[in-house]
């Protein structure tokens, strides 16, 4: 009976760890161009409570770009490093259409898991009376071990980019997360500034 009650208690802990958001569109960054975002995040699940994440992306070729993310919070600490790879663009008869996939680490009181991920990304843009709006949707897929057990956690990511002109040099993102399975579910919200090899502030593109 212990072994069984350890077992479970496992497989809770597991499930707690199994996560990461994705606040992103299909584009790719501009060659040499950098993108600094800042996220507020509320999930809810085995562990609840609120993390705060910080992403790092560069731009690497017109297709390609790398992405790192930081964070902590309820989950006591995320990190992770990503390949980003947008053969499609977004044109007036298609939406853009990326695929990212990397390493990713979480730890929740003491307990580590590290996974590998791959996530399709699909996003289209419209203007609209306040700016440009670009919802997209992605599919996070993960490969998860921890103390030699395996978890594969599915969750659907709904979010949307937002541009203002009166806020040119930011752009902002509205994220909702859905557990499809040993994942969480979320809120995330978003706000992010590109700039330039030299550091400055560069207007991004609609």
């Amino acid at each position: 009976m212990l072994r069984l009650f350890l077992l479970v208690a496992s497989l809770f802990s597991f499930q707690a760890l199994a996560h990461f958001s994705v606040l992103d569109t299909a584009d790719i960054i501009d060659s040499k161009h950098y993108r600094l975002q800042l996220e507020p995040q509320i999930i809810s699940g085995n562990t609840s409570g609120t993390n705060l994440l910080a992403r790092f992306d560069l731009g690497l070729t017109e297709d390609s770009g790398l992405k790192a993310i930081i964070g902590g919070g309820a989950l006591n600490l995320q990190a992770g490093a990503f390949y980003k790879w947008g053969p499609i663009p977004d044109t007036e008869s298609q939406p853009a259409m990326a695929l990212t996939l990397g390493l990713a680490y979480a730890n929740n009181g003491g307990t580590d898991l590290v996974s590998a991920r791959i996530y399709p990304i699909v996003s289209k843009k419209f203007d609209w009376e306040l700016g440009v709006a670009k919802p997209y949707a992605s599919l996070p897929l993960s490969v998860a071990g921890q103390n030699g057990k395996s978890l594969f956690p599915v969750q659907l990511a709904l979010g949307t980019e937002l541009q203002f002109p009166e806020a040119k040099d930011l752009n902002f993102y509205i994220e909702l997360g859905i557990d499809i399975k040993d994942a969480f579910n979320y809120i995330s919200l978003g706000v992010s500034a590109f700039l330039d090899e030299s550091g400055h502030l560069v207007w991004t593109k609609n």
